[in-house]
């Protein structure tokens, strides 16, 4: 609960260091996906997209020349699908796990305005708020005639800074994550604008040792009240 309060003050605060500041509205859908480390699982495993979505506040102002601060407050719906697929001459393992996740996140973009096109890039900090996973296990030995195993397992994703303070049968996430956005877009001379997104996760979801990070592609509009 302090990380979001914590966010949610820091973005607030920005907004009076400027004299002028425009505010407004956005949200869209993303693909969102994790990024696992090479390991010896590389080559048995499949990792999926899921569709999600984001929406929230965005703020801008002018720094000098083209440059503008372009910080947001979103809402944002991630996940991913990973599918581990081992056969050999006497059994099959196939493994399925799904994660859909919500993170109130704040991106502090740096961008440049060409006319009104723009482009730029900035980090983000993230807390986890929620989620659901689902797992599925498929194990098929022998000929497979009443020699199969299946397992499945449905629960919360609970978001901690530690994983000894998470219930029995949740998923353990930490709870913050950090990474990098970069993101370029169009602006209309009614406040509308459009614009697509890469956002970088730099933090281990599971922990620092997993290696397994939040990935995912955006596609936005929005509109600021005034400019």
């Amino acid at each position: 609960m302090r990380q979001i309060v914590l966010i949610v003050a820091l973005s607030l605060s920005m907004l009076p260091a400027f004299s002028q500041v425009s505010v407004g509205i956005t949200g869209g859908g993303t693909l969102s996906r994790y990024h696992y480390p090479h390991n010896s699982l590389s080559k048995y495993r499949t990792n999926t997209f899921i569709t999600a979505w984001h929406a929230g506040l965005i703020a801008e102002t002018k720094l000098a020349g083209n440059f503008y601060l372009q910080p947001q407050l979103l809402v944002s719906r991630q996940g991913g699908i990973s599918e581990i697929d081992m056969t050999t001459d006497q059994a099959r393992n196939y493994v399925k796990g799904v994660n859909h996740t919500t993170y109130l996140q704040l991106p502090l973009n740096l961008i440049y305005k060409y006319k009104r096109w723009y482009a730029g890039a900035g980090p983000y900090i993230a807390r986890g708020l929620g989620g659901r996973f689902h797992n599925r296990s498929v194990y098929i030995y022998g000929d497979g005639v009443g020699n199969i195993s299946v397992t499945e397992t449905n629960g919360k994703v609970e978001f901690s800074s530690s994983e000894d303070k998470v219930k029995p049968y949740n998923l353990y996430m930490r709870a913050m994550d950090y990474g990098a956005n970069f993101i370029g877009g169009y602006e209309f001379k009614s406040g509308l604008f459009l614009n697509a997104n890469y956002s970088l996760g730099l933090t281990g979801v599971y922990g620092k040792e997993t290696g397994v990070k939040n990935r995912y592609w955006g596609l936005s509009a929005g509109w600021f009240f005034k400019k």
